[in-house]
């Protein structure tokens, strides 16, 4: 199971080990590594409910430890695809808790593939009560060396409040309506709207007591021209995402990959120090999921411009995004981690 460090309120300055208590709750997986998932609560639904052609496939391996969803998403017609479950009677009580932790295996980064990006996903909650909404939460699958000699395991961390974006068969709610964190009865993890394969494989779902934060899996670039091509993929799936407007899978995959580049030892300081003004700029923005958005959309065009043209001939635009060797005042302020600091 991946390192779990405490969260600071400015994002993560330094770190210091901690391991999930008994007191947390399992909701469904190998939690606590002798368990395993409930396999016949589970099944696969994809958007040919409303005309789409994505595909999705549901197997659990490793002794049913991990749970694989895999599959392909097609924008003709549709767009998702996803794999549910009810809690079978039971109704579950999350307000004592923070928020969940899902530990899972990272996306392996190839240097030689040029369409490598983060996978943002949404994790969603049911309620018993009437309104028949469910309250999804982004999170993204971070990426990690392809030549790690670790298992790929990461974790990562969304509070309780996060789980904001009610909808319903298509239709978003614009009423106020709010998930009723005392009467969970279901859960559902989802991939929406970025085209191509997925392969997602998760080893638990965990409701914590106390805010946690994951550090972001170290990845080696060979040359600039690597880290140019993962920031434009991203741009491409997170503008995708925010033209659907899931603002916050858009955020959630923006943060993802400047988290990776900020514990990238390739990442010259400047540039960190570039990111960490970003990301720590979105702190000041919670739930403000189109603000943050932006907010990492503009850091990672700065960052751009600076590897293309040189951080001096870089324009001041905003007052929290440093320009040339004003960066490097940041450069050791904040670590890449997995999750957003903010709730956006």
């Amino acid at each position: 199971m991946a390192s779990l460090v405490t969260t600071f309120p400015l994002l993560l300055l330094f770190a210091i080990t901690t391991i999930i208590v008994a007191q947390d709750l399992c909701l469904d997986g190998d939690c606590n590594n002798d368990g395993e998932w409930d396999t016949n609560a589970w099944y696969a639904q994809v958007d040919g409910v409303m005309g789409g052609k994505s595909t999705g496939s549901l197997d659990f391996v490793d002794d049913d430890s991990t749970m694989l969803f895999s599959g392909k998403i097609s924008l003709d017609g549709g767009g998702f695809s996803s794999v549910r479950r009810s809690f079978l009677g039971r109704i579950i009580d999350l307000t004592p808790y923070a928020g969940i932790v899902i530990t899972m295996e990272s996306q392996s980064f190839e240097s030689s593939e040029d369409d490598d990006v983060p996978l943002a996903m949404h994790l969603q909650f049911g309620d018993s009560t009437p309104q028949r909404w469910r309250f999804a939460a982004a999170f993204t699958i971070p990426l990690s060396s392809s030549e790690d000699d670790g298992d790929g395991t990461t974790s990562v961390f969304i509070p309780l409040e996060n789980f904001d974006r009610g909808s319903r068969t298509g239709f978003v709610c614009q009423n106020g309506c709010a998930l009723d964190a005392t009467k969970v009865n279901s859960m559902d993890l989802y991939v929406l709207f970025q085209e191509g394969n997925f392969r997602v494989k998760i080893q638990s779902i965990t409701a914590v007591e106390e805010a946690v934060s994951f550090s972001s899996p170290q990845i080696s670039f060979d040359s600039e021209e690597e880290i140019v091509n993962l920031l434009t993929n991203t741009i491409s799936s997170g503008a995708a995402l925010y033209g659907y407007d899931y603002y916050e899978l858009c955020a959630s995959v923006y943060w993802s990959s400047l988290s990776t580049l900020l514990e990238s030892p390739s990442t010259s300081e400047g540039i960190k120090g570039v990111i960490c003004a970003g990301l720590l700029h979105t702190t000041t923005q919670k739930g403000q999921k189109v603000n943050s958005a932006w907010t990492l959309r503009h850091t990672i065009d700065a960052i751009l411009e600076d590897l293309q043209n040189g951080s001096d001939s870089r324009e001041p635009e905003f007052d929290w995004l440093p320009v040339g060797s004003d960066a490097l005042s940041f450069a050791d302020q904040c670590r890449g981690i997995t999750s957003m600091a903010s709730d956006a």
